[in-house]
Order: C-alpha cells, then structure tokens, then sequence
C-alpha cells in the first residue's frame, strides 16, 4: 500500500500519515473551493454593462438607457428618469412651437397618416370595436355622441339639399349594392356616407351621398376624400 506522509515534526515516520482516500479528499475540497471562488466572482457586477449617466451621475444597467441608433452604443446618452424629466421641461417650454410643427406635419402628411389609420383599424377592428363600445356606454362617451349627434343635426339643418328613401335606392343600385369604399356586398347592412362632409361644407343632394359597409363608414369618420389617401 502506497503511503504518503508529510514532515509535521519527527521525521517521515514520526510525522502524520494520509492515506489515498484522506489525499483525494483534500484534492476534492481543493477543487470545490475553488469553484465557489470562480462563481462568486462570476457575480460581481460586470462594468461592460454599466452605463454612467451623465446628469444624475449614477452607474446604471444598460436597461436603465433607452435605445439610440445614432449613438456608438446604440443606447441614449440619459438614463430613462432623467430623460423624462428633460423631455417634460423641453415640451413646457416650447409647448406652442411643437404644436405648430404636428399641425403642419399633419397638413402635409395627409395622406400617409390616413392610410395608416385605415390599415390600424382593419388590422385591429375587433379590439377597436370593442373599445368604441365601452366608451359610448360610459359617462364621458354619452355626453360626446351626445353632443356630436346635436352638432350633426345642427348641420343637417343647415345643410342644402335634401333625398328621399328612392335616392338612396337608385345609389344602391349604381353602386351594384357594394360598398364604395371596400366593394363588399351590401346585404348585411350599410350607411349613408357623405362623400363630402358636412362639416367640410358637404351638401344633402344625392350627388354628394354614398353608400358604405359600416366598418369603412366608422373609419372615413368626417375625413375629406382626399385625406383617405386613395382614389375613388
């Protein structure tokens, strides 16, 4: 049997003696303690994904930072809180200026952005259905229709012109019974649109009436035609 044994006082043999299995003990713990060294420090915080804040001054998590392609980082020079606060300060004191651009914006943008709130709503009708419906059932929602519906019939009161049950029926038929906006069948329903509306100096003559399945009638809302972005 192999003997290792260590020089403690006496010599080799008046030393302590460790068998094979007390070495590979030793050798075990060694390794284990080792371990538990490489992981503790596997947990200290990583400096590559801190981030310093340049208006707090706090290292943060690179979570902290919104993303920015037009840095070297791809992350924004402040840390979230701080962007906020900055973003607050600038829009109170240049409320006016941002307002005027989003008006210009939208004039020119016509277009763009009623194609884009079409394509919003038939890609999310139902979830938009469903939150119209909640809105005209609750105390904010009746006041609004209620006072849209006044200003409606106001306008229908003032409005030229006027058509009887045999217009909208010869317009049915002219348009084959099919919306004019989408070309789905009529059969399920339809409303009578103002292709220009009366708020935008539309009349009641049926040369100015359309026919439209309910979903493209909601969407159109009082837009002119040519805010729809399309031809038709």
């Amino acid at each position: 049997m192999n003997i290792w044994a260590y020089t403690g006082g006496s010599g080799i043999l008046g030393g302590n003696v460790m068998t094979p299995r007390a070495a590979n003990a030793g050798a075990v713990s060694q390794r284990e303690e080792s371990t538990m060294t490489i992981s503790s420090l596997s947990t200290t915080p990583d400096s590559d994904n801190l981030k310093c804040c340049p208006k707090c001054g706090r290292q943060l998590s690179v979570g902290a930072f919104s993303k920015d392609k037009s840095t070297r980082d791809g992350l924004n020079a402040y840390c979230r809180e701080c962007r906020a606060v900055i973003s607050r300060v600038y829009h109170g004191a240049n409320h006016h200026k941002i307002m005027a651009q989003r008006r210009e914006y939208r004039k020119n943008n016509r277009g763009i952005l009623a194609e884009k709130a079409r394509q919003y709503t038939e890609k999310n009708y139902q979830s938009y259905s469903e939150y119209q419906r909640k809105y005209r059932t609750s105390e904010a929602g009746k006041a609004a229709y209620a006072s849209a519906r006044h200003a409606r019939r106001a306008r229908m009161s003032n409005a030229s012109g006027s058509f009887t049950a045999a217009d909208i029926e010869a317009i049915r038929k002219a348009q084959g019974n099919r919306c004019y906006l989408c070309g789905k069948s009529l059969k399920s329903g339809y409303h009578v649109d103002h292709f220009i509306p009366l708020s935008k100096g539309g009349t009641n003559d049926p040369g100015n009436l359309r026919l439209a399945c309910p979903k493209c009638n909601l969407s159109k809302g009082s837009k002119h035609p040519t805010e729809l972005g399309r031809l038709l």
